[in-house]
């Protein structure tokens, strides 16, 4: 107990020695036990209850009170009354309190709730590369705890670039648990003799100085052949659970099987690993056809459902993206989930399709099951801000801090908020902080809106330039469209335009065509703003036949219709995909049908569509769209307080600057100074 182990009858029997060790000597067992002083007939009896391995003591009450029977002095007196009775009252105690505490939850490792447990990659020994899976499925089956978080091995790259290595011993490992804060840090070994496999697990308490040396506790699990090795599985998560301080009770609540959370199919999740390791190397394209792989081979694949989908989403490719989304919140129906990721998905899902208030509920919960995880605070967050309860998002980013949330999250969140909240200071502090975590384009982005708000743009422009020239690809795309935002709103629409040509070129050179339609569609109205309407046109109609995701729809038919071209725009309508369904495709097709009425003068049918469309709209997002119908049917005081409702809470554009057309701001300055 002393060390950490939970109590057991061993335990209870060592305190019954040292208490029989105090009546017979008069004083307790420090050090060796002077057995040599106690009488000849109880020496056996009680050097076995004193004995400092538990598995050569007495293993129960029972047995103890049977040697009691059996001392080997047959002349002896029978035993005191006082001093039975107090031996059957100290069993029963002992029996009493190893019922209590073997049911508390456990915390003999003194690790604190919330607190992170780095799980290394496990060494396949076996000579077998589909069972290189073996680390993803014993850190999701500990994933499953409500009182720990496992360290997401996708933090790595960074956490490597910060570290300045490029692959990690275990010593290595060592420093990273030191570095993140962990508790623990595991790590294993699988093996294999013939058809038996071996599955060993070390968990070690980082050292926090140099002298002292790391508290470690060992595991192995056994299977007699392949087919019963995610039994081992299961059986290791729970130990890491149980090692890690989760009560046997807890851990029954939430101890779903590696078929249920993951897959049966050890290559489809090989190809699983594949695919993650692809998306992080940037390499998207591939994740996807090793995704796709992967479902063939385990069709009902949750978690791989779910990844395909972000992934495709990520790329604008809405209709096969949300068909796989649909196929992993089908999957959880069927438990093919832990409850954690059942969640997750269902609150995301309603994320992605804009249907906030719907996702609020899933996230609740998800926080309520899972309070350390600072994941549904996130999204809450997001939730809030969309919702246009700005405070409440604050507080939901900032709780992250509690939770042991990624730098990078946590301080996104607090900035978002802080930008709908006007708080600009506080924006460079949120900069200064995901630098030092290592997040420079992200510190550039909120360095930058937050100068760019206080109208300081050369800080601003230089800020931007950065991000858009990162040597990430990623933030790099994103980058491009921030700046060339940026430039329109300073009526540099000849620069923003040649930027945005560069985006496109690189976009498609990396194969993220859906990225590079969305910035045709942002290149045609620059275009159009520089009186180039041929050519905006004919880039409008260029994303329309390219792409059908509903951002491209919608900006290029809206695009079109203002530019008194009703049947092209019809186009972009006619295109949309019947089977997406959500607030975020019903709003989009109701904002492109009102701008299509009102290309054709067809107001009343115009102003119910925006109307339905804004209604359907989240609060914290511009209804320019509305404010624009309204000023073309003379309806001016309407007008003048949507578009003044926008430039009063400015972050409305400039949290997604890249969502809406560059120079909206400045535009709403002009018509309301006209």
């Amino acid at each position: 107990v002393l060390d950490g182990s939970q109590p057991t009858p061993a335990s209870d029997v060592f305190s019954l020695g040292a208490v029989l060790h105090e009546m017979l000597l008069g004083d307790r067992p420090t050090g060796a036990p002077r057995l040599d002083q106690i009488a000849r007939n109880w020496r056996p009896l009680v050097r076995k209850c004193l004995e400092r391995d538990p598995q050569a003591r007495f293993q129960s009450g029972a047995e103890v009170l049977e040697a009691l029977e059996q001392l080997p002095d047959r002349r002896r007196r029978p035993l005191p009354l006082r001093v039975a009775g107090l031996i059957l009252a100290l069993l029963t105690i002992c029996v009493a309190l190893f019922y209590v505490f073997s049911r508390l939850p456990r915390q003999q490792h003194g690790i604190s709730p919330g607190a992170a447990v780095i799980i290394s990659p496990i060494q396949n020994s076996t000579g077998d590369p589909t069972l290189d899976g073996i680390s993803d499925l014993v850190t999701r089956q500990a994933a499953q705890s409500a009182r720990v978080n496992i360290w997401d091995l996708a933090n790595l790259p960074a956490a490597l670039q910060r570290m300045r290595r490029t692959e990690l011993d275990a010593n290595g490992w060592r420093e990273l648990a030191l570095r993140e804060r962990a508790a623990l840090v595991v790590f294993g070994s699988l093996g294999r003799v013939g058809d038996r496999y071996t599955l060993n697990l070390r968990a070690e308490s980082p050292a926090r100085t140099s002298a002292a040396s790391p508290r470690a506790w060992d595991h192995t699990a056994t299977c007699n052949n392949r087919a019963t090795l995610l039994d081992c599985v299961s059986d290791a998560g729970r130990w890491v659970r149980e090692v890690s301080g989760e009560s046997p009770a807890d851990i029954g609540v939430e101890d779903r099987t590696p078929q249920d959370v993951t897959t049966g199919s050890w290559e489809a999740l090989e190809l699983y690993r594949e695919a993650n390791r692809l998306y992080t190397a940037g390499r998207r394209l591939e994740a996807i056809a090793a995704l796709e792989e992967c479902l063939r081979k385990d069709p009902e694949f949750a978690l791989a459902q779910s990844r395909l989908g972000d992934v495709l989403l990520s790329l604008r490719r809405d209709a096969d993206g949300f068909q796989h989304q649909k196929a992993a919140m089908d999957a959880a129906a069927h438990q093919r989930l832990s409850r954690r990721e059942e969640l997750a998905i269902r609150a995301q899902y309603q994320l992605e399709v804009g249907d906030y208030r719907s996702a609020e509920a899933p996230l609740l919960e998800w926080k309520r099951r899972f309070p350390y995880d600072p994941m549904p605070l996130f999204h809450l967050s997001t939730v809030y801000r969309y919702l246009g309860r700005y405070a409440d998002a604050l507080k939901s980013a900032q709780g992250m801090q509690s939770t042991g949330g990624k730098p990078r999250l946590v301080w996104s969140a607090i900035g978002h908020a802080s930008l709908f909240l006007k708080d600009y200071a506080q924006t460079e502090v949120v900069s200064q902080h995901l630098r030092e975590a290592g997040e420079g384009e992200l510190a550039d982005f909120f360095l930058g809106v937050g100068r760019f708000l206080r109208s300081d743009f050369p800080a601003a422009r230089e800020a931007f330039v950065r991000l858009a020239h990162s040597s990430n690809g990623e933030y790099a795309s994103w980058g491009n469209s921030v700046l060339s935002a940026f430039l329109a709103e300073h009526s540099l629409w000849g620069e923003a335009a040649n930027e945005l040509k560069a985006g496109i070129a690189a976009d498609r050179q990396s194969g993220e065509s859906g990225l590079a339609a969305l910035k045709i569609t942002r290149r045609a109205f620059v275009e159009w703003r520089l009186g180039n309407l041929g050519l905006a046109r004919a880039l409008a109609l260029e994303a329309i036949g390219g792409d059908t995701s509903s951002e491209v729809l919608l900006n290029a038919g809206t695009l079109l219709a203002r530019m008194n071209m009703p049947l092209d725009a019809a186009k972009a309508l006619d295109r949309f995909n019947p089977r997406l369904t959500g607030p975020r495709f019903d709003l989009a097709r109701l904002q492109l049908r009102g701008e299509i009425a009102l290309a054709r003068r067809q107001y009343d049918a115009a102003l119910k569509d925006l109307e339905a469309a804004a209604r359907l709209d989240a609060a914290a997002t511009p209804k320019e769209y509305l404010a624009n119908a309204l000023l073309q049917m003379g309806e001016k005081d309407r007008a003048r307080l949507l578009l003044q409702e926008i430039l009063d809470r400015p972050a409305m554009v400039w949290s997604y600057p890249a969502a809406y057309w560059p120079g909206m701001l400045a535009h709403i300055k002009q018509v309301l100074e006209q």
